[in-house]
């Protein structure tokens, strides 16, 4: 008997005539198969496909430590065969399916989980990357933008801020990432200013010191602060009206915004008091002298989210950047880069580093992006996300926190206080000789802000 074949070029069922006038290339019914496309003689030829099977089982026996759980996002990373999934076994049933929280949720433990499978291993082989509640996934909210750029993965479910980890981190170690300052794009934003005073055995005092002269400007009593072993240019602050902040590194690369900068710190030589002659020579000259800077060492303190030795554990930060700017430049020049090690020596057990500026030059200067770089704009919340050419695109998004339809605030302006600490006003002691101009009129304006630097246009 000859025997028959058929091609099946055309990739086409067809259901709607007799099984006796398909023709060749076409087939009336099929089953778990696929159409070869080689370019080998078996093209057009139907092939067996696998069946799906269950070969992960997520439950409490794989320590996840919950049963009945759901898949609510995947990626699949051909590179290197492995299937990211995104689990969770909570299930949010507020009425806008973002009011309530893992945390709030009693009587049943819930948790969420992000695993990494590979099937092509002979036994499969399988881990937790990050583990815990504080993912906050919810069945309620599928995972749709799901991303890989190199080593990082990028999600987003319209319920939580945008996300991202290190896959190579979080494989060495599934508790690297415990908490949302931890995972989330937009990084913790520092929000306190530096402070230019310190408790000096008991007292309160101004960091602006003049360490250089050896005698007061009476030039008979000996300068307290005189500082024999002093290093830096005497003279570099004098003519200058400087500010000086700073900044995080996290350990991905990524750069927390600006701090807010310091007033200016200047104090005029002879505290701005003219001196017996100084009256006349100023008549004579039209030049008060002595109005140049007399600050040439200052202790930046630095008040951090934690003690120095938790800062990369509670936040990833790698470095502080200390940063420098004067009045008449816009641009915002690098100080120091001081790594967490260092600042963990000094501050082992309080959230307080002081860093000791003896006046020097910059080492060197920011990019104009990072100058005028005041906030992030990440997200609140977003559906879609996608990358193109290395960036991270979100769609559909939640741009910013709404802000309240008003605030309660009072505004005064009083003489400041040069003796005792009258209701915690350091002013008089930290900017000793900074003052109010009159005869103006001032206008107060109010940015709210987050603790990722997300913030709201000026409510004046």
């Amino acid at each position: 008997m000859a025997e028959i074949k058929n091609s099946f070029l055309a990739s086409k069922m067809n259901k709607d005539l007799d099984d006796r006038l398909i023709p060749s290339n076409e087939y009336k019914d099929a089953l778990n198969i696929a159409v070869s496309n080689s370019e080998d003689s078996d093209v057009g030829a139907l092939e067996n496909i696998l069946q799906n099977t269950n070969i992960y089982p997520i439950s409490s026996e794989t320590n996840i430590g919950a049963d009945d759980g759901k898949i609510i996002g995947k990626i699949v990373n051909p590179a290197n065969d492995e299937i990211y999934l995104f689990w969770t076994n909570y299930k949010d049933i507020s009425t806008d399916k973002l009011s309530n929280h893992q945390a709030s949720s009693f009587g049943s433990y819930s948790n969420s989980v992000i695993v990494r499978y590979n099937p092509v291993l002979p036994s499969g082989e399988s881990s937790q990357l990050v583990i815990g509640r504080f993912l906050n996934f919810s069945e309620t909210s599928p995972i749709h933008g799901i991303n890989i750029v190199e080593d990082f993965l990028f999600w987003t479910d319209d319920r939580n801020q945008p996300r991202k980890i290190n896959i190579k981190r979080a494989a060495a170690d599934r508790f690297h990432y415990v908490s949302e300052d931890d995972v989330s794009v937009a990084k913790f934003a520092p929000y306190t200013p530096i402070d230019l005073y310190k408790n000096y055995s008991g007292t309160y005092k101004t960091t602006m010191k003049d360490a250089t002269s050896e005698l007061l400007p009476d030039e008979t009593t000996a300068n307290p602060d005189y500082n024999p072993l002093y290093a830096g240019d005497s003279n570099y602050l004098e003519d200058k009206f400087a500010r000086f902040s700073y900044r995080f590194k996290y350990e991905d690369g990524e750069y927390s915004i600006m701090a807010p900068f310091t007033q200016i710190a200047f104090i005029p030589k002879q505290d701005g008091s003219f001196l017996v002659g100084d009256e006349d020579l100023a008549f004579t000259s039209t030049i008060v002298a002595f109005m140049e800077n007399k600050v040439d060492q200052i202790s930046l303190v630095i008040n951090l989210p934690s003690a120095g030795e938790d800062l990369h554990a509670d936040y990833k930060i790698k470095e502080i950047d200390i940063l420098y700017k004067e009045s008449d430049r816009i641009a915002v020049s690098v100080l120091d880069t001081v790594s967490v090690a260092e600042v963990a020596l000094q501050s082992l057990a309080t959230n307080v580093y002081e860093y000791s500026y003896q006046s020097r030059k910059p080492v060197r200067t920011l990019p104009q992006n990072q100058s005028t770089r005041v906030y992030d704009k990440t997200p609140v919340r977003a559906l879609a996300q996608e990358v193109s050419g290395n960036r991270v695109i979100y769609g559909n998004f939640v741009n910013k926190h709404t802000a309240p339809s008003h605030l309660d605030y009072q505004v005064t302006v009083n003489q400041k206080f040069t003796s005792g600490l009258v209701d915690n006003n350091w002013s008089y002691i930290e900017y000793p000789e900074h003052t109010v101009k009159r005869n103006r009129n001032y206008q107060v304006g109010f940015i709210l802000s987050d603790r990722y630097g997300r913030q709201s246009d000026v409510i004046l």
